[in-house]
């Protein structure tokens, strides 16, 4: 058994019909010869070929430094919208938060100097105020999960695997392909290799583009910012 890592994505450019894996004979080893063919007229190219091929793309684009540098400014720029989103919404909870708490300070300290009476008279709506502070607090809490910074040393790590990924387990190396890769296109003279596509179905993103859509996707390349 194999894992082949284009199965699924790998197109006949003559035709546009899937090209799927075909035993064509067997090599001087023994072994079966295969192919990715396409069913309907019969295009085909060696699979290790083709695969090389993607490899060695994904390779020159997690190591080429231009493209590296326009996708952390990419993923920077939306990490830090996100966060100044944030900050626009928890500005006037700040501000609320800090009425609420002065106005509670203000009624602890009138009843302690009214005394037992002091309690029982504003017992109820002292009540009331810490359970709105507590409520915003965690409201507050929530959105403050949005205000990060990207994690340099956790996406150089990953993209390293990008640059190793002739190093990694074919599992491995399967997933990291379909991370940056949309579709190859075989043609008689050449494989067109097609970037990813993103939410909406937008094909026209730089490669820089998906690149920073998967710096944001690994996991724990979002760091926790601070206020």
């Amino acid at each position: 058994k194999n894992t082949y890592l284009l199965s699924g994505m790998i197109i006949c450019g003559c035709c546009s019909r899937k090209m799927i894996i075909h035993n064509a004979g067997k090599d001087r080893h023994g072994g079966y010869y295969r192919v990715y063919k396409c069913p309907e007229c019969k295009t085909s190219i060696n699979y290790l070929e083709a695969e090389e091929v993607v490899l060695g793309h994904i390779e020159h684009v997690a190591s080429n430094p231009d493209i590296l540098d326009v996708a952390v400014h990419i993923a920077n720029n939306a990490v830090e919208a996100e966060a100044e989103d944030a900050r626009e919404e928890l500005r006037p909870m700040y501000e609320r938060r800090d009425q609420l708490k002065k106005e509670y300070a203000n009624l602890m300290a009138f009843a302690r100097k009214m005394g037992e009476d002091g309690f029982d008279m504003c017992g109820e709506e002292i009540k009331k105020l810490n359970a709105e502070i507590t409520l915003l607090e965690g409201d507050i809490s929530r959105l403050q999960k949005n205000i990060r910074t990207i994690d340099v040393k956790v996406m150089k790590d990953a993209v390293a695997r990008f640059i190793n990924i002739r190093k990694q387990p074919k599992n491995e190396q399967r997933a990291q392909v379909r991370q940056l890769i949309k579709a190859v296109t075989v043609y008689p003279e050449r494989i067109d290799v097609g970037y990813a596509t993103n939410a909406s179905g937008d094909s026209s993103l730089s490669c820089a583009a998906i690149v920073a859509s998967v710096i944001l996707s690994i996991p724990h390349v979002l760091k926790q910012g601070r206020e």
